[in-house]
């Protein structure tokens, strides 16, 4: 689904950078953010309210378009192909 918006945004919307943040804790969204290709560039220490726990350490994940256009064979040989190679 990253994978997904982030073809998206680069290739149909057009973007330049596309960020996306989790709380820390949550290890299931940063490593999908990871294999997408984004980088975590922020830790944030009490910088995110959740509704159960209240103030939680927060992490930012950020890819430029360049970076994602040079992934781009390195997503198909992972098998991630592309969603215009799957409407061909």
């Amino acid at each position: 689904m990253v994978r997904a918006m982030l073809e998206i945004a680069f290739d149909d919307v057009g973007l330049h950078r596309v960020t996306g943040s989790c709380f820390a804790d949550n290890t299931g969204s940063w490593r999908v953010m990871e294999k997408a290709g984004m980088r975590r560039e922020q830790y944030g220490v009490q910088d995110s309210w959740h509704a159960e726990h209240g103030w939680v350490d927060g992490c930012t994940y950020a890819i430029l378009r360049s970076e994602w256009e040079g992934s781009e064979g390195q997503r198909v040989a992972a098998g991630w192909g592309s969603r215009r190679s799957a409407e061909v």
